[in-house]
């Protein structure tokens, strides 16, 4: 899913997705320099309603996120990059 802003943050990784699509991926968000990370992430998680699975200090934070979350993260004007980690799937 494209980003719909014309700025959008870097997206690091995404292509060595196993399952596109289809289910939520973990991925790190990195916010921008002198962003305020324990008040930034909380906010982003309630605007876009997800879970925060680690605060990493003040300088971002690890999440399981959909395509379209992922998406509009990378818009958000205190958001440096996203980089994807593994693809959840789901239990048998």
């Amino acid at each position: 899913m494209l980003p719909q802003c014309s700025n959008p943050a870097s997206l690091v990784g995404a292509e060595i997705r196993a399952y596109p699509d289809h289910f939520f991926d973990d991925y790190a968000v990195a916010f921008k320099y002198g962003t305020k990370g324990e008040v930034e992430a909380p906010r982003l998680a309630r605007k876009y309603n997800f879970r925060i699975q680690t605060q990493i200090f003040t300088v971002g934070f690890l999440a399981a996120l959909d395509p379209k979350t992922v998406a509009a993260l990378r818009c958000e004007s205190s958001v440096q990059s996203v980089q994807f980690g593994h693809t959840l799937t789901p239990l048998p």
